[in-house]
C-alpha cells in the first residue's frame, strides 16, 4: 500500500481539482471524484474523509507555492515598481498554470474563509506597507495602496473568472483568448509603470534669456 499510496493520492487530488473546476464546490460530489480517479468511494474516504478536507488540501497546495515565492521577491527587490512587475509576472504565470485558482478563491471566500489564514494571507498587508513606504520615499507616485491592490487583483484575475464572458463580448475562439491571456502580464505592467512612475521634477535653475 505504501508504494502506491502517493500515486493514489495524487490521482485523487487531480480528480478533485477537475471536479471542483467543472461543478464548483457545492455541486461537486465525492462519488464523482472517485469515478474520475478510477477508484472506489471507500478508497477515496481512506485518503480523504470529506469534500472539505479535499478542497482544503488542494487550496493549500496551490496557494502554498505562490505566496512564499512572492514574499521572497518582495524581500529581494528594494525598488517597488520592478518588484510589482515581477509580482505580476509570477501571479499571471501561476494563474495560467492553475486557471481554476480564481474560482477556488471565490469558493474559499464563501465556504472556507478560514483557509486564507493558513496560506500567508498577510502578504497583501506587507504589500500595502511596502507600497506606502515607496510613496513616502518618492519611489512611486502617491496613490491609495488599497485601491492599487484591488486594481492589480482585478486586472489579473478577471480574465480567468470571466473567460466565457470575454470570449463572447470580443467574439474570440479559444486559441484567440489564450493568445490574449499570454500577453496579459505585459499589458498590466504597462498600466502599472504609467500609474506609479513619479512625474519628473521641474528644474529650479533660472532660465537664461
Amino acid at each position: 500500500m505504501s508504494e502506491i499510496e502517493p500515486d493514489t493520492k495524487s490521482r485523487i487530488l487531480a480528480a478533485a481539482e477537475a471536479e471542483f473546476l467543472a461543478n464548483g464546490y457545492d455541486r461537486a460530489r465525492m462519488q464523482a471524484i472517485a469515478d474520475r480517479a478510477q477508484i472506489n468511494k471507500a478508497m477515496l474516504h481512506y485518503h480523504f474523509r470529506s469534500k472539505d478536507e479535499l478542497f482544503a488540501q488542494i487550496f493549500r497546495n496551490k496557494a502554498g507555492v505562490f505566496f512564499p515565492k512572492v514574499e521572497a521577491s518582495l524581500r529581494e527587490q528594494p525598488d517597488f515598481i520592478p518588484f510589482t512587475c515581477v509580482f505580476i509576472d509570477t501571479y499571471m504565470a501561476h494563474l495560467m498554470a492553475n486557471p481554476f485558482l480564481p474560482s477556488y478563491l471565490l469558493q474559499v471566500s464563501v465556504n472556507h474563509l478560514e483557509l486564507l489564514e493558513q496560506v500567508a494571507i498577510d502578504f497583501p498587508r506587507k504589500f500595502v506597507r511596502a507600497f506606502e513606504a515607496a510613496c513616502q520615499s518618492g519611489q512611486v507616485r502617491p496613490h491609495d495602496a488599497r485601491q492599487f491592490v484591488v486594481s492589480i487583483i482585478g486586472m489579473c484575475v478577471m480574465p480567468f473568472i470571466g473567460r466565457n464572458l470575454i470570449k463572447g463580448f470580443l467574439a474570440l475562439e479559444d486559441s484567440q483568448f489564450d493568445e490574449l491571456i499570454s500577453s496579459r502580464a505585459e499589458e498590466i505592467k504597462r498600466y502599472v509603470v504609467l500609474l506609479l512612475t513619479p512625474e519628473p521634477k521641474e528644474s529650479k535653475e533660472p532660465s537664461r534669456a
